[in-house]
């Protein structure tokens, strides 16, 4: 079973069932599209996924840092046990090459505050790839494409 979570340059996907619907049949019912969603596998693992990150451009999926992402990141259920994210929380595989750090500080504090998961899984930041683990979570940057 795959699990997907949109990002930026997935601007088709935005909007459009038809493109998900696409995905799915493609995938031969292998395929879980979550965005703002969550599912339930074999052991009762419970997984949740969302698309969102800090504005990033004129990409798809962007939310204004402050108010209108924190409202986004409220609605991850607490006690999932991966967290299937487009972009990382802030400090965590974020590191872009200019130096600076592009994670999102309200994903952070709902992650290590609230929900909690065993696993924070991002991509987004292709430049930082890699894992790190706080005491509870395993942060995740799986980012696949050299930029």
């Amino acid at each position: 079973q795959d699990f997907v979570a949109s990002g930026e340059h997935d601007v088709r996907v935005a909007g459009s069932a038809g493109v998900i619907d696409r995905l799915l049949e493609f995938g031969g019912g292998k395929v879980t599209y979550l965005q703002d969603a969550e599912t339930t596998v074999a052991g009762g693992i419970r997984i949740y996924g969302a698309p969102w990150q800090p504005t990033f451009g004129n990409w798809a999926f962007g939310v204004q840092r402050g108010p209108a992402i924190a409202e986004k990141w409220g609605a991850i259920p607490s006690g999932v046990d991966v967290l299937l994210v487009h972009s990382p929380p802030l400090g965590r595989g974020d590191l872009c090459r200019s130096g600076c750090r592009a994670g999102c500080a309200d994903l952070l504090r709902e992650v290590q505050g609230r929900v909690r998961p065993g696993f924070c899984v991002f991509g987004h930041i292709h430049e930082d790839p890699g894992a790190s683990f706080d005491g509870t979570t395993h942060f995740v940057n799986a980012s696949s494409v050299d930029s």
